[in-house]
């Protein structure tokens, strides 16, 4: 357990469930004890349920609801967080991670990236006909046994050497790529869907640009995840309505 360490951005990562499964192994044994974090945990879960529903309830009557006040001022080009009306002071972390989401909240409701993520972001379900795609029938079944069973890791590896032997396999690269984002290889991800792209016209352009979007906006690039969701939702099909939504929420 570490006392100084600031845990803000692992926090609104776990609650919002989004950690690779190695992060959140480490994360939730940092948790074990560790009251301090346990508390910032209980606290960004109550802040977010506020914003969840925020479309009924006033923000500021959910924040008096757990006693807190923030008092803000310009200091030497610091922002000073006081919290008064309670007898403890939050930990600084916890007081940044309210601000966040308070002035989140202000701007027009505009959403993070992470709490969109959580929202519309799910890996699809794989559905490559083998007989169709031409290759050893184990092989292929076994990798998209890996990935919809959330075993990531194993599926990229017959995944890429598959695509080694023929790149040309659009199914499997959209595949390939969403499993690089589960386990965040970013770079390669964005490969596999531009690829799927620039071979148009074929079935999985659509969800290629989805998923690039999506990854655009795992991030930070939210100006090229909004061209992206553009794109989709400017002509009809499965992603048009979503890609509007994303499109009002995104910064």
């Amino acid at each position: 357990m570490r006392k100084d360490f600031d845990y803000t951005g692992y926090i609104e990562r776990y609650v919002c469930g989004v950690m690779s499964p190695e992060e959140k192994l480490w994360f939730e044994k940092e948790i074990e004890g560790n009251q301090g974090l346990n508390r910032e945990i209980e606290l960004f879960k109550r802040l977010d349920d506020v914003l969840a529903d925020q479309e009924t309830i006033e923000l500021k009557k959910q924040l008096e609801q757990i006693h807190c006040e923030l008092e803000f001022a310009e200091t030497t080009g610091t922002l000073v967080v006081q919290k008064v009306r309670r007898r403890t002071i939050l930990s600084t972390a916890s007081v940044v991670v309210l601000f966040v989401l308070a002035t989140t909240f202000f701007l027009n409701r505009n959403f993070s990236n992470l709490r969109l993520l959580n929202s519309y972001y799910q890996p699809v379900e794989a559905t490559v006909n083998v007989r169709a795609a031409n290759i050893e029938n184990n092989e292929l079944a076994e990798a998209i046994n890996y990935y919809n069973s959330k075993k990531f890791n194993e599926a990229i590896i017959i995944f890429e050497e598959l695509l080694k032997e023929n790149s040309s396999m659009m199914g499997l690269n959209l595949y390939s790529g969403i499993s690089h984002l589960e386990t965040q290889n970013y770079t390669t991800a964005h490969k596999r869907f531009q690829t799927i792209i620039d071979n148009k016209p074929n079935p999985f352009v659509e969800s290629a640009t989805w998923y690039l979007g999506m990854s655009y906006l795992m991030t930070n690039r939210n100006q090229e995840a909004k061209q992206r969701f553009d794109e989709l939702a400017s002509k009809e099909g499965y992603y048009q309505e979503q890609a509007k939504e994303l499109l009002k929420r995104i910064k």
